[in-house]
């Protein structure tokens, strides 16, 4: 079961611990794993009573996706107080800056803690208090420093496409 997880993507960090994609996924490998032994039982010619197959695919289900539920809520007990956080570094106007910050300050279940900014001006802050640790050129240089795992784009943070990239 935890291989079949594995292998639907189900403990991939981008949807471990938010959205239903998450669910699907390891309802998808639940499914895979009751097929799986149910069509090797009928290869093997297993005796196993279809009632208790079926009984054991269905109790097997509700409690996987209970499981992963109990893990998805200690995830974010974790992240809400502090731990299992991604730094961020956002880039942008000063004021999309801090828009960003107090979202995600607000939802702290989500795991990103901002450790700085870059902005076009200057300043040693921005007006909601994000620390500005320099301008748009210096990204690499600087998330390598802060030790940034995430950069968020805001509005006003680059001009154009080809300059995101």
């Amino acid at each position: 079961m935890i291989a079949a997880i594995a292998a639907a993507g189900g403990y991939e960090s981008k949807v471990f611990g938010a959205g239903v994609d998450e669910f699907r996924r390891v309802l998808s490998a639940t499914f895979l794993s009751i097929a799986l032994t149910g069509v090797g039982c009928y290869l093997l010619q297993f005796p196993l009573s279809r009632g208790f197959f079926v009984l054991v695919g269905v109790i097997g289900m509700v409690l996987v996706l209970g499981g992963r539920a109990l893990l998805r809520s200690s995830v974010m007990s974790a992240r809400r107080n502090g731990s299992l956080q991604h730094r961020v570094l956002v880039v942008g106007g000063p004021t999309h800056v801090d828009d960003i910050a107090a979202v995600l300050d607000r939802e702290r279940w989500l795991g990103y803690d901002v450790v700085g900014a870059l902005t076009p001006g200057l300043g040693a802050e921005t007006p909601g208090g994000v620390p500005v640790l320099g301008n748009r050129s210096l990204l690499a240089l600087i998330a390598r420093d802060v030790g940034a795992d995430v950069v968020f784009f805001a509005g006003g943070g680059v001009e154009s496409a080809a300059e995101m990239r």
